[in-house]
């Protein structure tokens, strides 16, 4: 089924990458027969799941390997043989590990182009104020250690990412865990990631996030070459509104011609005071050029 999935992902997209992603116990048999049987849906690489913690531990499988460095560096060196010397796979590592940069160098050493950091972290999400844990099945009330994904693991992706990046600087890394904007996006690039990998977020709302990071990063760019916007740190700067919000509006009800009265007396109270200054400094960075900046078109006003 997934095999024909990449299959059809290719056609209809043939300018996007497609990766896909494989997953099996530690034995050679296993990864190379499912090496041999996803290269010929011809995706542009594949990922090794090495880290998944969802009751595949029992198995022996995802992260039940991930934590081991000799089996992560055996599995890549089973996938090399399998896939040739020049084909791309990346590694998908856990964080639940004393040292993240150890696995990724023995998954380098086996052969693999690149790693993922990181997958969902092995989590027990609820305890119920009667002390049963949720989610819960059946009479006997059982659960699991699940993977927790999402922003809450953003910190610990960000701390994978710059370790591994410091460790092996010339290693492509795709960076995932908790991106869920622009901003998020950002960080893991800085921090050392080559791509960014976005699921929760499409999960919780849909594809057409990604096309507002894209923007946002797109903007980034061009906030970057801006003199008057290259010091925004993403905070907006005091002003007047902000300001206002904090005259006494001598208890007035917020309806009818009262509102109006109150936002008038509010306006009045405002302009007897300086909120220009603060309007114009952006948390005491500098306040941008004026506009007879070289850096600064002067405005135009049209009073027709």
């Amino acid at each position: 089924y997934w095999v024909k999935v990449v299959e059809e992902l290719r056609a209809d997209f043939p300018d996007h990458p497609i990766i896909a992603s494989i997953m099996a116990s530690y034995t050679k048999e296993d990864w190379q027969e499912l090496v041999a049987k996803t290269l010929p849906s011809n995706p542009h690489a594949i990922e090794l799941n090495l880290s998944c913690p969802h009751g595949m531990g029992e198995r022996g499988m995802g992260q039940a390997c991930g934590q081991n460095a000799d089996m992560v560096h055996d599995i890549c060196s089973w996938v090399r043989e399998a896939v040739g010397p020049e084909y791309p796979f990346f590694a998908k590592l856990t964080p639940s590990v004393t040292d993240i940069r150890a696995i990724a160098e023995a998954a380098v050493a086996g052969g693999a182009t690149g790693v993922t950091a990181i997958n969902t972290v092995s989590s027990l999400q609820h305890i119920d104020s009667n002390g049963l844990p949720w989610p819960r099945v059946g009479s006997e009330n059982l659960t699991t250690y699940g993977g927790m994904s999402g922003n809450a693991t953003r910190p610990m992706a960000l701390k994978a990412i710059s370790s591994i990046a410091a460790s092996l600087p010339d290693v492509p890394i795709m960076g995932t865990g908790g991106a869920d904007s622009a901003d998020s996006s950002r960080q893991m690039i800085h921090a050392g990631a080559s791509v960014v990998q976005i699921c929760s977020s499409i999960q919780n709302e849909d594809f057409s996030v990604i096309q507002d990071y894209i923007s946002g990063l797109q903007w980034h760019l061009y906030a970057q070459s801006r003199p008057d916007l290259r010091q925004w740190v993403g905070q907006t700067p005091p002003d007047a509104h902000a300001s206002v919000a904090r005259v006494k509006d001598h208890n007035l009800p917020h309806f009818g011609g009262y509102e109006v009265l109150r936002r008038k007396k509010r306006t009045e109270q405002a302009a007897s005071e300086s909120f220009s200054q603060s309007h114009a400094t952006i948390g005491n960075r500098g306040a941008p050029p004026p506009a007879s900046s070289p850096d600064r078109a002067p405005a135009t006003v049209n009073e027709e």
